[in-house]
């Protein structure tokens, strides 16, 4: 159904219009339209305007003269603009002067034809009691049988059963989307800032291809210190040694063991060795220097340096020097170990931080066994040095030089690894993140229970296809019902019967027996035209009313064509009885009930309307008295008022007092009272441009209710007024404002006139003073109780 016409812009009297800021209640909610709507407005207030949108819907384009206009209307179905119109499926009716201009242009000009249209005529019955039947078997949603119920309900489980099944996997979507926009992307530990529904799917793929990631606290351990590892600079690589205490220790035991003889022993000196060293040193100081000894001072005698030279000949003096030099290489090799022990913990990458340190330590306890060795090898050399004639015993122990030699091979491996760690280290990082997310995403997955939910899924999705197959299967029995009766419905037709529904129409609706519709064949072809005829010839010069009646006729029986019944559509009726004597009101209200409002029974005994929907205007205010008798679904009709104001019009909802009173005398009061609380500027309203013609209306109407007898309306006003000047001005502006045949320049001007709201409330006052219960009462029914 239709909602609401939410913008009209540049169509006819509407301009700007919004429906969301006119169309709203006392409590201020905005109003739409029902299953049944009834507007009212007075003539020139834009019903026929609003008509021609709903006939753009029904031919699938804008009327002539309309490129410019715009609309906007809003349903169950979405929404219809005037850019969208070949694009709806509503099925539209509507009856207003474009359709007589249409269809019956032999009303206004006699040269042209009516156009006929076939309804099922007697002759083809079984074919009509074949699409009865068939129609049956489609059954109706509502009523809850037949093929349509059936579709209807299987289209219903399907949505049941696709609603559960994305439900589910808009539940599992959301668990893998928080757990990748918060827990993954959020976690600078991952760097994976663009991480996202996607990125975990593929991950979850990547698992599910080669197994689940899990690993143990130290490995986390590990490969997160190495996802946090920054660039290193190179460690400083060192010097191979070459380590070979055994060639070292064999010559330091062949020079303690090697033995020298005095030439002529001194044995004070052989049997004290620091006495022998004393003296040896104090040669060195006094010989060819001094001639008395520097301690005692006694003269040193020529045979003294001979006998000192005889007991440090010269083989004692070749092996001191010889194992004082070799000392000294010893010594040398202590320090060569220093150059290799210069690193420190936290100049390689973390993963080999610890074996190096681990290497190293390994190496510095070797290190001090090999310098304890070189010392004590140096210690023995000195020792023979000082006591040169004495041989010492050979040194013995353990020769550790070969695992030296290892673990500086394995340090400077670590060193190499360390330094090509860098060129390599984004990868590794890269890869070390990998693994500790598909390990998060593994654990994720486990606490989820991730394929339970994925079994879930794939069941829930196997029944949306087994009720996609089903609904697809009960629709496609209702396309084939649908194509059966469409099929029938094309079969011949009888034409004729046609114009003898008009017919019907006419006689037994409006009592109208002088003009009837004849269906007459178009020469040349199978095809016919209507034709009107009064007493058996052509009637021309059809008068106004019979044009309007003949036309709406016309109208009610085409509702039964081929073309629209059995169908749900929506129906607008403008003004069907503009043109027509009061006297047949009755008969229209009477045929659009019979034909459009009357519900039919369902077998259950609920009401089934024959339309979808129903909009009828009017500017009679005694037609809109009688649709409030029409059948209508209970709480769904709605009634509407068009307001005009100068150049543009609106659409309201109408007043309460208007739905239940109905009459002009209220309507006419309620205009007078509105202009009565006016100030004299304002010229904006619809009431002041009508003001003219309403008082004169409900002044004679009022005037006569007080004095009922046959005379001139001066009269009435002299007496009820009892003041020459008020009537003479009350007098002035109902006419001047209500008759403009001989002040046609009137017409042309904006009212200005002060004197207005003025005439207005001194008319109120009066009937006020000399009846105030009726006065009361009349506010009241126009829902203006002070």
């Amino acid at each position: 159904m239709i909602k609401k016409l939410k913008k009209i812009d540049k169509f006819g009297i509407f301009n700007n219009f919004d429906w969301d800021k006119s169309v709203r209640d006392k409590g201020n909610n905005v109003c739409l339209f029902k299953k049944m709507n009834v507007i009212y407005g007075r003539n020139y207030s834009g019903k026929t305007s609003l008509s021609r949108i709903f006939g753009s819907l029904e031919n699938k384009t804008l009327p002539a003269k309309y490129t410019n206009s715009s609309f906007l209307l809003e349903g169950d179905f979405g929404q219809i603009d005037q850019k969208s119109l070949s694009q709806h499926t509503l099925d539209v009716r509507v009856y207003n002067k474009d359709f007589v201009l249409s269809n019956l242009t032999f009303l206004s000009n006699d040269q042209e034809e009516i156009e006929s249209f076939a309804i099922l005529g007697e002759k083809n019955t079984e074919i009509e009691r074949q699409i009865a039947e068939k129609e049956k078997l489609l059954g109706y949603e509502n009523l809850k049988f037949g093929f349509k119920y059936d579709s209807s309900n299987k289209k219903e489980i399907h949505n049941q059963k696709k609603k559960e099944y994305e439900s589910l996997k808009k539940g599992l979507e959301d668990k893998l989307t928080k757990k990748a926009n918060q827990d993954i992307k959020r976690n600078t530990l991952y760097n994976a800032v663009n991480y996202n529904i996607n990125s975990i799917q593929s991950d979850i793929t990547k698992i599910n291809n080669e197994g689940s990631k899990s690993f143990s606290q130290e490995e986390i351990a590990e490969k997160t210190k190495i996802a946090n590892e920054q660039p290193k600079s190179d460690v400083l690589d060192f010097q191979l040694i070459s380590f070979n205490i055994k060639p070292m220790l064999d010559i330091t035991n062949d020079l303690l063991k090697k033995k020298v003889s005095p030439t002529e022993t001194i044995n004070e000196l052989l049997h004290d060795s620091s006495l022998q060293e004393w003296v040896r040193q104090g040669i060195h100081h006094h010989k060819d220097k001094r001639k008395n000894c520097a301690f005692c001072n006694n003269p040193l005698k020529e045979e003294l340096w001979g006998k000192l030279s005889a007991h440090f000949n010269r083989d004692s003096e070749e092996l001191r020097s010889v194992i004082a030099n070799y000392s000294v290489s010893v010594e040398n090799k202590s320090k060569e170990p220093n150059k290799i022990l210069k690193h420190e913990f936290g100049e390689f990458y973390s993963f080999l931080d610890r074996k190096f340190v681990k290497v190293k330590n390994e190496f510095e306890i070797e290190i001090r066994l090999y310098l304890k060795n070189l010392e004590e090898m140096t210690k023995s050399l000195n020792k023979r040095k000082n006591d040169i004639f004495n041989s010492l015993p050979p040194l013995q122990f353990v020769d550790n030089s070969r695992k030296l030699n290892f673990l500086q091979l394995k340090m400077k491996a670590l060193i190499r690894k360390n330094n090509a760690k860098t060129k390599d280290l984004n990868s590794e990082k890269d890869k070390a993140r990998l693994d500790l997310r598909l390990h998060e995403i593994s654990k994720f997955l486990d606490d989820i229970s991730y394929k339970d939910e994925l079994k879930k899924i794939e069941e829930a999705n196997k029944s949306v296809q087994t009720a996609i197959q089903d609904y697809d299967l009960a629709s496609a029995i209702v396309k084939e019902k649908e194509e059966e009766i469409d099929s029938l419905k094309v079969q011949p037709k009888d034409e004729k019967k046609g114009a003898e529904k008009v017919n019907e129409y006419l006689r037994h609706y409006f009592g109208h027996e002088g003009i009837e519709l004849i269906a007459v064949e178009r020469e040349g072809t199978s095809g016919y035209r209507f034709q009107i005829n009064r007493g058996g010839t052509i009637a021309h010069n059809l008068s106004e009313g019979e044009c309007s009646l003949v036309a709406f006729c016309y109208f009610m029986a085409k509702l039964e064509d081929i073309e629209t019944k059995g169908k749900k559509i929506i129906i607008w009726l403008d003004d069907p009885i503009s043109s027509l004597d009061n006297n047949h009101i009755f008969f229209v209200f009477s045929l659009i009930e019979k034909v459009i409002a009357k519900p039919t029974r369902g077998i259950d005994g609920s009401n089934i309307y024959n339309y979808m929907q129903l909009f009828i205007s009017t500017h009679n205010l005694d037609f809109l008295k009688c649709l409030k008798r029409l059948s209508h679904p209970k709480d769904d009709i709605e009634y509407f008022i068009l307001d005009r104001i100068a150049k543009n019009s609106e659409i309201k909802v109408m007043p309460e007092y208007f739905k239940r009173y109905t009459t002009e005398f209220n309507y006419l009061f309620h205009q007078i009272y509105k202009c009565s609380k006016m100030s004299h500027l304002s010229v904006d309203s619809d009431c002041l441009y009508n003001f003219g013609n309403n008082l004169r209306k409900f002044l004679e109407a009022y005037l006569f209710y007080r004095y009922p007898r046959n005379a001139n309306i001066i009269v009435k006003l002299k007496k009820f007024f009892k003041d020459d000047l008020a009537t003479d001005l009350t007098n002035r502006i109902s006419n001047e404002f209500s008759h403009l045949e001989e002040i046609f320049d009137r017409s042309m001007k904006p009212i200005e006139i002060p004197e207005i709201p003025t005439v207005a409330k001194y008319v109120l006052d009066k009937i006020k003073e000399k009846d105030q219960e009726q006065y009361d009462a009349l506010l009241e029914s126009v829902g203006e109780v002070t």
